[in-house]
């Protein structure tokens, strides 16, 4: 190696002033067509109380919140293409003043006119033409064209005074008013009318074009070479001809009671006081038409060109040196300020270039090869600089411009600590050490194999020397070098920028791993996971307040340590005029952090930092399948039709690429996942029947949120068989359904009973119809037997009575035959009749008495009952007895709800009967079991329980015979 300290002319060539007309401009966002503009001719620009900057072009109308643009056009129902004013009433409806000045407005992203508004129908039939629009303090929201309309939410409330006079006596159709300390004033494209006492008189003839009126100053250009200041604050006006070589396209009201002329030739601001303005005024633009400008709330600056677009200064601008204001190349690899206000910058082909006001110097290394300049430094108070080179390293006198070439080797890092130099070597020549009081190299033969790998980043601090590269840190001490390694932290990590600050702190920025900070005592690790933008760092630079500046792949992180080394990182974008991530070397004067970039130098505050004010957020629009709505607060959608796409925005005119979205859906039961995205759309489908909020922010810079989130309440609405009306009107119409076939069930059910019981009752009678069929035909053969018995002994006298009283019987017989029940007056005439029969059979063996309640008489009891159970015991009971007189007693009487009626004999009885005649016995079992069937039958047919017990009173001579009783429940009986 070899070190080089000589003066250089043959291979190094120094160019000394080179003078250039210097300046620096401020850095604009440019939009026009290929950003989404409908036009590169605006004419005006407005910003609405949400917040959105509108452009008026000859191709419509468009709304910007600083990502996109949404063009209106006479597709939308806008009255003509081309634009020329958009106004807000207090009902945030926007007024178009378009070339045929038809009525129309804008409310909530929907275009009215006469064709779908009841509004500007009553304009349009009114005749109304207008161009602009404005604020009244005395009439309100006014529309100014062919006359001055004042308008509410509803119509038109008034049409001015005088203002259809004007039109007609001026012939033109552009009349504006204004009120200025208590008198109105009219101005139309000829002459400035004022209004006194009832009349209208003429104070300024014209022609007048662009009026604008502030703070009681009317300007007015006269397209001849000069425009009208117009004094309206004194009793008379003063009026003020202001020479300009520019044609006026426009006033703006500017900051502190300028007024900005918006020319042919750029932006000029003129104070109010001036006779002339002229190109030394400018302050925008140069050589550009500028239709119209713009301030809006946040401070942002618009202008407005004819033919190039939309020129955006923010309100935390930038601003830049590049080749149209004198830089040498765009293309800036070093930079370095000086404490004179000089500014060094450094390029790929061995050129320094000295920027101090508006001159500038070039100093000019190995001319012939490809040097770049890889950093600069000031020494000596700014007497002189270094400069590292792929050629060497050089010490620049700059006020002689004597170039000293210290060392021809290439040189990737520096850093100077008091009177030290320190540079490390590109290509495993170690680092060299530089004592700048002395102007001599200290330098030792490093053979440490650590020294023989390329030095990525140096560090000096009092006795220690740290340098980097690509197998980690080490630091020289007392000439012994070492590996430093904090806890294998950093074992074998590419170091890529070293930086020392107060108090001895170690900054150690490494290629992949982040950004490290060392105290001496604790090791504080930074990177994506707690701040960062990217664990690439690239260069480590100190500000004036102790701030660190970490330059990475994807651009600026700003850190801020405090005593214990906590930290906090803010990111640098181009919402802090930061328009690139590709930052080579940054320096800082006088609170500026001067950037060396591949376009340019880039000057920005050392406190620069994006607004912060939080971005709005709006909802713009929700599409169903059939319909559209505009900024809509609910939606709602059917079961079947659940798919809506949501767009939605938020303003920000400085965030630009850093604005993000998160967006929450909510619903009665749970909340779903936060989510993030970039995307200004969200696609809802597939929800459940049920009422959701939808709630969005608009995230700014480090998470900075919207103040406010956009709000949208979403219903779908369920199948109408699960609404609860249905549901409540479905068990209605069930339970009412249910009731009728209840009733109808248990009406057929008893239909079917009764059908059933009649058919039953049907059966039951012809059974006992057939049974009572049996009962008489026997009791006829008796009686008939009786009857000839007399006729064979020749009793005919006898057998005549016997025939009158059988005769008797069987016309009662019939009589009863058809009925089930009968009293107990039939029953007993009936068995008087039978029993007299029976006597006369057997020669009155047997008497019989017949005992009845008279309560029983009506009472009803089974048609002949009684008989079978008479005839049994005259038959087989008191005929057999031989020494004895038979009786019969035949009783009914009354036992509670009960009747019982009795058949008492004393004849033989049933045992004794049964050793008499067998035979008996067997007709008498027939008779019995007969009876047993119909009894069965009645209890089973009319519900009731007819109840026999029959018992023998014994075998002794007082004591014989048989008991029948039979129990009848009295019921009611309907024949």
């Amino acid at each position: 190696m070899r070190f080089v300290l000589r003066y250089w002319g043959t291979l190094f060539s120094l160019l000394l002033f080179t003078t250039y007309c210097f300046s620096q401009q401020p850095l604009m966002h440019h939009f026009t067509i290929a950003d989404g503009l409908p036009s590169n001719n605006i004419y005006y620009a407005f910003e609405d109380s949400k917040g959105f900057i509108w452009f008026c072009t000859d191709w419509g109308v468009s709304r910007f919140d600083g990502h996109h643009f949404e063009t209106l056009t006479i597709n939308n129902g806008m009255p003509d293409h081309e634009v020329f004013h958009i106004n807000e009433d207090p009902w945030q409806r926007l007024w178009i003043g378009s070339y045929n000045g038809r009525p129309c407005y804008i409310h909530n992203g929907k275009v009215y006119n006469s064709g779908n508004d009841s509004l500007c129908s009553t304009l349009e039939n009114f005749g109304v033409r207008y161009l602009n629009s404005a604020w009244d303090q005395e009439y309100g929201f006014c529309l100014f064209g062919n006359g001055i309309y004042s308008i509410n939410q509803h119509g038109i409330k008034s049409v001015l005074p005088n203002s259809k006079h004007l039109v007609q006596s001026s012939a033109l159709a552009n009349l504006i008013t204004f009120r200025h300390k208590e008198a109105r004033y009219y101005l139309t494209s000829l002459n400035l009318f004022k209004e006194s006492l009832g009349m209208v008189v003429p104070l300024v003839n014209g022609p007048f074009s662009v009026p604008t009126f502030h703070k009681g100053h009317l300007y007015l250009d006269s397209s001849t070479g000069f425009f009208w200041n117009i004094d309206l604050n004194g009793p008379q006006p003063l009026v003020k001809k202001v020479i300009t070589p520019y044609n006026i396209l426009s006033f703006v009201a500017g900051p502190d009671g300028t007024i900005w002329c918006c020319t042919d030739n750029g932006v000029i601001s003129y104070n109010g006081s001036q006779s002339a303005i002229d190109s030394t005024g400018i302050i925008a633009l140069k050589g550009k038409s500028i239709y119209n400008a713009l301030i809006d709330k946040s401070g942002n600056k618009w202008y407005m060109t004819g033919g190039e677009g939309v020129f955006m200064e923010a309100y935390n601008t930038s601003w830049t040196y590049n080749t149209e204001t004198g830089l040498h190349n765009n293309n800036v690899l070093s930079i370095c300020t000086l404490p004179d206000g000089g500014i060094l910058t450094g390029y790929n082909d061995g050129t320094v270039q000295l920027i101090k006001g508006d001159r500038s110097r070039m100093f000019k290394f190995a001319k012939d090869i490809w040097n770049r300049v890889r950093f600069l430094r000031s020494i000596k108070g700014g007497a002189f600089f270094f400069a590292g080179t792929d050629a060497g390293l050089f010490k620049v006198n700059i006020a002689t411009g004597a170039i000293r070439q210290i060392s021809d080797q290439c040189f990737k890092s520096v850093d100077i600590g008091g009177n030290i130099g320190a540079f490390g070597f590109r290509g495993g020549k170690g680092v060299l050490k530089y004592d700048i009081s002395k102007d001599s190299v200290i330098y030792s033969d490093l053979n440490d194999k650590a020294s023989r790998i390329s030095v990525t980043a140096v560090a000096i601090n009092n006795d220690k020397l740290w340098f980097g590269n690509t197998d980690g840190l080490f630091v020289i001490s007392k000439g012994v070098t070492k590996k430093w390694d904090y806890g294998s932290a950093l074992a074998h990590m590419r170091i890529t920028a070293l930086k020392i600050i107060k108090d001895g702190i170690l900054l150690i920025g490494t290629h992949s791993g982040g950004l490290y900070i060392w105290n001496g005592a604790k090791l504080v690790h930074l990177d994506m996971t707690n701040g960062l933008i990217s664990n690439i760092c690239r260069g480590i630079y100190i500000d004036s307040h102790y701030h660190i500046w970490l330059t990475t792949d994807k651009g600026i992180d700003k850190i801020s340590i405090d005593d214990s080394i906590n930290a906090s990182v803010y990111h640098l974008s181009e919402a802090e005029g930061i328009t690139t991530n590709l930052i080579s070397d940054i320096a800082f004067r006088d609170g500026s952090a001067y950037l060396a970039t591949p376009n340019g130098v880039l000057i920005v505050k050392e406190n620069v930092a994006g607004s912060n004010l939080p971005s709005r957020i709006y909802l713009t629009s929700a599409s169903l399948k059939d319909s559209v709505l505009h900024y809509p607060k609910e939606v709602v959608m059917h079961y079947n039709n659940n798919n809506v796409q949501i767009s939605y925005t938020g303003i920000s005119f400085t965030d630009l690429h850093d604005l993000t979205y998160k967006y929450v859906l909510m619903d009665n039961s749970e909340d779903m996942d936060t989510v993030s995205t970039t995307s200004s759309t969200i696609s809802l489908s597939g929800l459940k029947p049920g009422r959701y909020k939808l709630s969005i922010w608009a995230v700014g810079k480090n998470s900075r949120l919207s103040k406010k989130p956009a709000v949208l309440s979403i219903v779908v609405l369920p199948p109408f068989w699960i609404t609860p009306w249905f549901i409540i009107s479905a068990s209605i119409i069930i339970l009412i359904a249910l009731f009728v076939l209840y009733h109808r069930k248990i009406r057929s059910i008893k239909k079917t009973e009764a059908e059933a019981s009649k058919r039953k009752r049907k059966m039951a009678e012809l059974e006992m119809q057939a049974l009572r069929a049996q009962i008489n035909p026997h009791f006829m053969f008796n009686a008939l037997n009786a009857i000839q018995t007399c006729y064979s002994e020749n009793d005919e006298r006898t057998a005549n009575y016997f025939m009158s009283s059988f005769a008797s019987l069987i016309r009662q017989t019939l009589l009863y035959a058809k009925k089930h029940w009968i009293t107990i007056e039939e029953e007993m005439s009936m068995l008087k009749t039978y029993i007299e029969l029976e006597q006369l059979r057997f020669k009155h063996i047997f008497s019989y008495t017949i005992e009845v309640d008279p309560v029983l008489l009506q009472s009803s009891i089974p048609a002949m009952l009684l008989q079978i159970y008479i005839e049994n015991a005259i038959n087989h009971g008191l005929r057999h007895l031989k020494d004895t007189e038979g009786h019969l007693i035949i009783s009914c009487k009354k036992d509670g709800d009960d009747m019982i009626c009795s058949i008492d004999d004393n004849g033989v009885g049933f045992a004794r009967a049964a050793q008499l005649n067998n035979n008996l016995i067997g007709h008498k079992s027939m008779g019995l079991k007969l009876c047993a069937e119909r009894i069965e039958m009645i209890n089973e047919l009319y519900g009731t329980e007819v109840i026999v017990q029959i018992s023998d009173k014994g075998s002794t001579i007082d004591k014989h015979g048989t008991i029948v009783e039979i129990t009848i429940p009295q019921i009611k009986i309907y024949e």
